[in-house]
């Protein structure tokens, strides 16, 4: 269906489907990362640009914070502690994540899993490497047993 809608010059939009349907899309953690691996390179191929930034973001915005946060910790039992650096750290997390919280919590998730969003984000970001490396590399990714060739552009 979304091979015919993009072909007639329509759009596509990833949307909640609660009340409409319901699926079971990956049983494991591999099934997960090479379902959306397969599909994340094709949706951007005309923009490679787009997944060059997405990941900076990610890693400026999710990851990089939390991590120098954490090492600032660390450093702290070596005495090389600084407080302030420290709580431009924290101030800047919690705002990220109470953004984040908020927009899972009024999309019907449990706004509890957004706690975890710094390592999700690092995860997206090896996954969306990982569809660039898997079809440039090989022009082709598998998934469920099939091989999936990068579509033409247009």
């Amino acid at each position: 269906i979304a091979k015919i809608l993009k072909s007639s010059g329509y759009r596509l939009h990833f949307a909640r489907g609660t009340g409409i349907v319901k699926t079971r899309m990956y049983r494991s953690f591999r099934e997960w990362w090479r379902g959306w691996a397969k599909s994340i390179y094709p949706l951007r191929q005309d923009r490679p640009m787009e997944i060059l930034s997405a990941s900076t973001k990610r890693l400026f915005m999710d990851v990089m914070p939390m991590a120098l946060l954490l090492l600032n910790g660390f450093l702290m039992f070596q005495g090389s502690f600084n407080g302030w650096f420290a709580l431009l750290l924290a101030i800047i997390v919690l705002f990220r994540w109470g953004r984040i919280r908020s927009m899972w919590k009024s999309s019907g998730f449990d706004p509890w899993y957004s706690v975890f969003y710094p390592l999700s984000s690092l995860v997206l970001v090896l996954m969306m490497w990982y569809s660039v490396y898997c079809y440039r590399r090989h022009g082709s990714i598998e998934w469920k047993n099939r091989i999936y060739a990068l579509p033409p552009i247009g």
